[in-house]
């Protein structure tokens, strides 16, 4: 992989429960890359009770988290960067590394087939 590939990967989550209550969970395989962006899709039916969480499964990293929204959006996820001291930089942001799967997980909404697509891009 050149420092120049675009990778796409994509995953729906179906939900399963009562409405506002409904859960579900999916996996999307990511080629290993700097985040670029994510593409969340929601059902036309889905509510605006709806959160969608973005964790890679090889670590505990959070890559988004999206909170009462049913609103298909693309985000721009970065990491604050800190000093020597570990010390919060402000305003300051650098790129996330996606290094494998990332586990989606959708909580708060309809049961729904599928009730959000996850469309997640990495640079190499």
């Amino acid at each position: 992989m050149s420092g120049n590939d675009i990778n796409l990967a994509s995953g729906s989550v179906t939900t399963t429960g009562g409405d506002g209550a409904a859960t579900g969970s999916g996996t999307v395989a990511c080629q290993p890359g700097w985040l670029h962006s994510v593409q969340l899709d929601y059902a036309g039916t889905a509510p605006g009770t709806t959160d969608v969480t973005l964790t890679q499964t090889a670590s505990p990293t959070a890559l988004l988290t999206v909170t009462d929204s049913a609103t298909d959006a693309t985000y721009y996820p970065r990491a604050t960067c800190v000093n020597t001291s570990a010390t919060a930089i402000t305003d300051s942001h650098t790129p996330l590394w996606v290094h494998g799967s990332v586990a989606v997980a959708v909580a708060g909404c309809n049961a729904l087939a599928p009730a959000v697509t996850v469309y997640i891009t990495t640079r190499g």
